[in-house]
Formats: structure tokens, sequence, C-alpha cells
């Protein structure tokens, strides 16, 4: 099925993934700036006009406010100065542009589960979950927070050239050149982008090999070696002349939190279990959480995430294992085109597609309570 095709068949739910967005977020159209907006916007010299370009890619994101910082982010700068071209520092723009964004990133993720597991109705659940979750808000909202629906936009684009990559030899290059593009206006629009290499290793075991284990462990780190490399070339930049206040310096003290690998590890299954709370139970949301330091396994929650994330994993393991041997088709459709591997399995019944899907859907769920 070509991408122009998908999107006739699919666009009233498009369409309507576009307006729920709108309304929910059509309030926040005229929020004033505040709080990072004041040193990263108002008071920002490089986003006040273009001739700023140098300094952009080449400074870190407070440089224009007289400050510094570890922030290296020169596309999301590069919104904000197309925003103040604009309006200034009006506010609207800022946050339509957000907000498009956001709407944007629900619509890929539509478009990606459609493909993954082959059910509408699973898929726009699901890119409804994405996009009116109470937990986007702040992300969303908050027009310094640009940069997570920015990158996210970028590593959907580059997950879905990479599913394409493997999926059709008539346009490699095309989606080469879309996924690596996405990639590297991913990671200048939020550092944490650097991931996304093995993010896509783990979706290609996952989605797209039938094959065992190591073996699509292997296929997928060499199908995803540009990716990586993008990823190795940032490291080394931020190392070297883009290293601003210590790249590696991740705390201004030392304290015990800094001084004890083991103690962050602690802390971290505490932290998880929590915000797999708010998932499903999103009350108390505010810009910043405190977090006791927790030194001992055994402390109250600590034990507990441990756990949760151990079964996770277990289930994770079992779906896998029983989706690779009874699983046989996985078909195109999210850029247009079948899969290589439909074009060997166009025998497969009805009946070995239903039960092909009915195991997406156990997968399906299985992801939600990750995200």
């Amino acid at each position: 099925m070509q991408f122009s095709e998908t999107l006739k068949k699919n666009a009233g739910l498009i369409l309507l993934l576009v307006v729920m967005g709108f309304f929910v977020y059509v309030f926040n159209l005229n929020n004033g700036l505040f709080w990072d907006d004041d040193d990263w916007i108002v008071g920002n010299n490089y986003v006040h006009d273009f001739s700023h370009l140098k300094e952009i890619f080449t400074k870190d994101v407070l440089s224009g406010f007289g400050l510094n910082s570890n922030y290296y982010r020169p596309f999301l700068l590069l919104t904000f100065a197309f925003n103040y071209a604009i309006s200034g520092t009006d506010p609207f723009g800022y946050h339509l542009l957000s907000n498009a964004f956001h709407v944007f990133n629900a619509i890929l993720v539509f478009l990606i589960f459609l493909y993954v597991f082959r059910k509408k109705i699973l898929a726009f659940l699901a890119a409804i979950f994405f996009l009116l979750s109470p937990l986007q808000v702040e992300a969303v909202s908050y027009i310094s927070g640009r940069g997570d629906p920015m990158s996210v936009f970028f590593m959907l684009l580059a997950l879905a050239a990479f599913i394409r990559i493997n999926a059709d030899n008539s346009k490699k290059v095309l989606y080469w050149t879309l996924g690596l593009v996405s990639m590297i206006l991913a990671v200048l629009s939020r550092e944490t982008a650097i991931l996304l290499p093995a993010l896509l290793v783990v979706f290609y075991v996952s989605f797209l090999s039938r094959d065992k284990f190591f073996k699509s462990l292997w296929q997928g780190i060499v199908k995803a070696l540009p990716f990586f490399a993008i990823s190795g070339i940032y490291g080394i930049l931020r190392l070297t002349v883009l290293n601003f206040q210590n790249t590696l310096n991740f705390y201004n003290a030392s304290n015990v939190y800094a001084d004890n690998l083991i103690y962050r590890i602690y802390t971290f299954f505490h932290v998880f279990l929590e915000y797999v709370r708010l998932i499903f139970v999103p009350t108390g949301l505010h810009m910043e959480r405190d977090f006791p330091v927790h030194t001992s396994f055994f402390q109250w929650p600590v034990w507990l995430g441990f756990l949760a994330i151990t079964t996770i994993i277990a289930i994770g393991i079992i779906l896998y294992r029983r989706e690779l041997a009874n699983s046989k088709y996985l078909d195109g459709g999210l850029l247009g085109g079948p899969s290589a591997q439909a074009g060997k399995d166009r025998h497969i019944s009805r009946k070995e597609m239903r039960k092909f899907q009915a195991r997406g859907s156990e997968i399906a769920s299985a992801a939600m309570a990750v995200f």
C-alpha cells in the first residue's frame, strides 16, 4: 500500500487526532512566556535575529543570555528565532508551533502502530493515549520544553524511515536520507536523541526481524550502524569543541547521590514506579519532583521497582518468543509498499493472520505498560 493510499484510508482518524489535539491544547495559545523562557528567548540575543547563526551552532543555549550551560540545542534555538522574527515575544505563535509538533507526533504514533499491529483501533487508541495524556502538558505547553516534542518528532520520523529501509528496496536512498537527516535534527533539538540507534535496534528485533534473537540483534546493529555513527560523532564533538561545562559532569557539587552509582540505581527503581503511576493516575503534576536518595535495596519501594522491571522484561521475552514461533507475516503500510517478508509468505491464511494480530495486541499492551 502506497503512503498516499494509507493516508486516504485513514484520513478520518488522522483528522480526528488533529481536531482533538487542537481543542485540548487551544487553551495554552495565549499563555505568557515564563521561567526559562526569559533566558532562552526573551533575553537571548541569539534568537532575536538571524545574524547569530554561527553562535547558535557553536555556543551553548544560554550563551546569548550571558550565562553558561551544557545545553546544546541549535535547531531548537532556530525555531525560537523563527517565532521571534514573526511575533517577537507574543506567545501565540510559540505555542501554536509546539502544539503542532505534538499533534504530528500523535499522527506518527498512529501510523507506526498501524504498520506493526495492523489494527486501526489499537493504533488509534495508542495515538490518543499519547496525544491526550496529562503527562505531556509540561513538555508541550512550556515553550522552553519544545525540545521534547521536537526531538520525538524527528526520532519517530527516523523510525518510520528505518522501517521502510528494511521493507522497500526501491527507495533506499530516499529513506536513508530521511532517516539520517531526521536523526541529526533530533540530536540538535535535544541531547537525549543520541539514544535513537539503540531504540532502532530494539524495534528491529521486536517487530521487523523473524530470526532468532542473537541473529536479529546483530542484524539490527548492522542496519543501524549509520545512526550509531551519528551518535558517535555527536558524542566526540560534545566532549571536545562543544564541551561547554564538562559534558560528563552531571552535578555541580559532590554529594552522596552523585558519588555513588549504586545509590542512583536504587533511587531509579523508585522513580520508575512513580512515573508508571503517573501514566495511569496522573495526579500531583508539576515541573520538578524530589525523591529521597535510597541507600539500600531493601528500602521501600526500591525492591518493588526492581521486581516490576524484571516482570516486564520477563513478559516481554515470553511474548517475543511466542510471537517469533507463530508469526509468519508482517505487511507493509507505513510509508507504502509491502515488506520483504510479505513477499515470501503471501500464502498465509486469514486464521494465521488473526493469530498474529492477537499476539501483536498482547505485545502492544506490554509496550504501553513500559511507557
